[in-house]
């Protein structure tokens, strides 16, 4: 099994300023969730839109978070994409089928954005040495 996943969480915006749950467990084959990144198809979205994010219950980014935080362009090496935490605080919270929840609002305030859209949640997931690799 490979060390690292990337799994895509697909979060489906209807109309303008939507709201959407988020509702998924992540991998139970992979010890720890070490990245997270957003990817909208809109550059507009970035600046007006909220990600409300909780892993196995433990708020990670609150209710008016700004989506820009954990965006990036497409000249940003893809590892580097990733929202990891800090040095002092890295994110490296438990995999294993836990429950990723949250809220995506659409800032809906730009008039170029065509409706319906898919914005993806990337986790990265990995098996890091010392770590069970399997239950």
């Amino acid at each position: 099994m490979r060390c690292i996943k990337y799994q895509q969480v697909l979060i489906v915006v209807d109309e303008a300023g939507a709201a959407i749950e988020i509702n998924v467990n992540s991998d139970k084959l992979y010890a720890q969730i070490t990245g997270i990144a957003l990817e909208l198809p809109y550059n507009s979205n970035y600046f007006q839109s909220r990600l409300q994010l909780s892993i196995a219950g433990e708020e990670l980014f609150p209710s008016l978070f700004e989506a820009k935080r954990i965006c990036s362009s497409q000249d940003v090496a893809p590892d580097d994409r990733f929202y990891t935490g800090t040095k002092e605080n890295p994110l490296q919270d438990e995999a294993k089928g836990s429950l990723v929840t949250g809220l995506f609002t659409d800032g809906g305030l730009d008039t170029d954005v065509t409706y319906p859209y898919v914005a993806v949640l990337y986790l990265r997931l990995e098996n890091v040495a010392g770590s069970d690799k399997q239950e």
